[in-house]
């Protein structure tokens, strides 16, 4: 894989605004006064060169060349340009480059981040840390095909202590009408409503196990009729044949006659006791990598997770 370089992304610069010229996305970037795309340039430069500590005042002095952060922080806050909009048209640039019917990925990302003011920042789980800290966390929707990725949608994960104090979501510009608590699985579900909605052609959606182990989220992928691929925990227990609902009978003649529906036929069975019992594996290719194609084990079977 090509490593990119500081050089590579600054030689680049006139590349992206010619791009942006030429698909006529300035529009995007108009405010009633001017346009902000050269302030857009300098704001994703800081991103991605300075190695650390990426606030605006440095992004200004080492890519602005100047010493003056306002017109990052205005761009980044309040300029009235259109980031929905053009997220939208890289959803569109996504499809015509990678190509119709890939794969829709749900997954997270989190920034270790201090401080008490920046948008979503708590003590929470950081999975880049492994473990519980400060920072904010991103739900994040990408499209995939044949070794080519495009992340195309997001959300900013508000914790539920941000919806409680309205006063500090409104002193950190937060719309008002974002200020709703939705759980990640929620904004995941948004998202992929959303790429529905647009008529984005995707096969099928998939995810790691903190999605694939929420009932309610897979439920509504079944009513809408998608096929989707989940991880879920080694422990969690399934049936391997359509298990016989129904009230038990009373034994005896002490006590109360049941009322509460019971799996009456058969008993459920942990994943991993699964996997070790059962014979006809076979070996696939998963995706080319730097040392050959990685290679798993894989095997078919239809159950029925006990949550349902």
């Amino acid at each position: 894989m090509k490593q990119i370089t500081d050089d590579f992304i600054k030689s680049n610069n006139i590349s992206v605004e010619k791009y942006i010229s030429e698909k006529h996305l300035e529009s995007y970037f108009q405010t009633k006064t001017r346009c902000v795309v050269s302030t857009g340039i300098d704001y994703l430069n800081g991103l991605f060169l300075l190695p650390y500590r990426k606030n605006m005042r440095k992004m200004a002095i080492y890519c602005c060349k100047c010493s003056n952060n306002q017109s990052l922080s205005h761009f980044i806050s309040t300029s009235p340009w259109r980031p929905a909009d053009l997220l939208k048209s890289v959803r569109t640039y996504a499809i015509k480059t990678i190509g119709k019917n890939g794969v829709l990925i749900l997954d997270e990302s989190s920034i270790k981040k201090s401080g008490n003011s920046s948008v979503g920042v708590s003590h929470q789980y950081c999975g880049n840390l492994g473990k519980k800290n400060n920072c904010q966390v991103g739900v994040f929707l990408a499209y995939f095909k044949k070794q080519k990725r495009m992340l195309i949608d997001e959300r900013l994960y508000l914790p539920q202590k941000w919806i409680n104090d309205k006063a500090r979501c409104l002193k950190a510009k937060i719309p008002p009408e974002k200020i709703k608590f939705r759980t990640k699985h929620e904004l995941g579900l948004e998202m992929i409503d959303n790429a529905i909605e647009e008529g984005i052609p995707f096969s099928y959606v998939t995810m790691d196990g903190f999605y694939g182990e929420n009932p309610e989220l897979l439920t509504e992928l079944e009513n809408r009729g998608l096929t989707f691929v989940a991880d879920v925990a080694v422990d969690t227990l399934v049936y391997i044949e359509e298990p016989l609902v129904g009230i038990p009978e009373k034994k005896g003649t002490r006590g109360r006659k049941p009322t509460i529906s019971k799996v009456l036929n058969t008993l459920s069975t942990r994943i991993d006791s699964l996997s070790s019992s059962i014979d006809g594996w076979k070996l696939i290719k998963v995706r080319k990598t730097e040392r050959g194609y990685k290679k798993v084990y894989f095997k078919a079977i239809k159950s029925l997770e006990t949550s349902k």
